[in-house]
């Protein structure tokens, strides 16, 4: 049976066999037809070109300023450069997901087919999975006093790093294998679609088994570790903030309600946006994936491919949260960022004033940066590993 609200549109009938019901329906995946209103096709490309700019822009800007920063070398720092580097070959692939919505029949051919769909699995893991090895190196660190900086070395850091790689190429090799792009009837012609087609019909349940894994091994297991480390290093925090607290009424310090600093609110604000956006960008995915496979086991054929893109896009975005999150917000980075951003300008202003101009970035002082380095260690970033290891 081939019949449901998206048959048509999301949904694509292919006949598999002699009989009347060796009918299946095959997922467009990144293409879309007989939409209602073809704008939409135009303000997903242009969103999509949109965050992939941004994310280019933001993680080169941090991936620069980290490796300029020799004196600065941290298990986090090698971490964080791994992270970019992820953020950037991952949404590459963006402006060939707009080309697809734009065109609706697929036109990059079988083999680009198999590896756009394997890349996005391979670079969403390495993701996913190097957050987690961020938040694990800063809950050692300050939660429990474990420098890590001590017992691992930078090629320790790319070793793990090119484990990481490995196994996810390895492990995703059956979505390469199992890509292709059909030919499939639609109003009286032959048009391609690229989708994941699973042996025999997805008889055995292959599918759902691989959805099932997905969810788990890239979304639960990770968003628990990371929820888990930076729980414990706000709790760390507050611990020791009372801690403080206690010791000065011991001392006979005046009773004051006590108040909550610039720095601790900047803490927390940082820990949670941590975990939210985890969540808010990599929940999308989880969902359609879970609803895709909904709708194969009951043959409802209801969910559209925008939904599908829609969550691409919130993936993508996550590049540029990164950027910030983990980039951005220590005094370090975030003067290097600025020096760049400045050198930018200026190279425009001279193009367009004939002027010589020159832009400099003040660096912090050493007391600006033992200062920043309570709040830059519980984001993930450099600055703790100088006042902390």
């Amino acid at each position: 049976m081939c019949e449901g609200p998206q048959v048509g549109s999301s949904y694509l009938c292919l006949r598999i066999g002699p009989g009347h019901n060796d009918v299946v329906a095959v997922y467009t995946s990144l293409s879309q037809f007989n939409r209602k209103w073809q704008g939409a096709a135009i303000i997903e490309a242009v969103i999509l070109i949109a965050v992939f700019v941004a994310s280019v822009t933001g993680n080169i800007i941090v991936l620069r300023t980290s490796l300029r920063q020799k004196h600065n070398r941290s298990v986090t720092n090698y971490f964080v450069c791994s992270l970019m580097i992820v953020n950037l070959v991952y949404v590459v692939t963006a402006p060939f997901v707009a080309s697809a919505r734009l065109t609706s029949e697929w036109k990059l051919g079988h083999g680009f087919c198999s590896f756009l769909n394997y890349w996005l699995f391979v670079c969403a893991t390495c993701m996913v999975w190097t957050l987690a090895f961020i938040s694990i190196d800063r809950y050692l660190n300050i939660s429990l006093g474990v420098s890590t900086l001590k017992r691992l070395r930078g090629w320790h850091i790319f070793l793990m790093c090119l484990s990481l790689w490995a196994i996810s190429i390895l492990g995703f090799l059956p979505i390469a294998l199992y890509s292709a792009v059909l030919e499939v009837p639609y109003e009286d012609k032959l048009i391609k679609v690229c989708t994941l087609i699973w042996p025999e019909g997805d008889a055995n349940g292959q599918s759902a088994i691989f959805h099932g894994a997905m969810i788990l091994v890239n979304f639960v297991i990770p968003g628990a570790i990371i929820s888990f480390c930076y729980i414990r290093i706000f709790m760390t925090f507050r611990k020791s903030r009372r801690a403080v607290e206690s010791f000065n009424h011991q001392q006979g310090a005046k009773q004051a309600r006590p108040k909550v600093s610039t720095q601790t609110r900047s803490l927390l604000k940082t820990l949670i946006g941590l975990v939210v956006a985890f969540i808010a960008f990599w929940s999308p995915i989880v969902i359609v994936l879970f609803l895709i496979e909904k709708d194969n086991q009951e043959k409802t054929y209801k969910l559209p491919s925008a939904a599908l893109v829609w969550a691409l896009i919130a993936a993508y975005s996550n590049g540029i949260a990164n950027a910030c999150l983990y980039g951005m917000t220590t005094r370090r980075n975030k003067t290097g960022g600025e020096e760049t951003v400045a050198k930018a300008t200026s190279r425009v202003d001279k193009a367009v004033d004939t002027q010589d101009t020159v832009v400099t970035a003040t660096a912090p002082s050493d007391k600006e940066a033992e200062l920043q380095g309570a709040v830059g260690a519980a984001n993930g970033t450099a600055a703790c590993t100088d006042s902390k290891e």
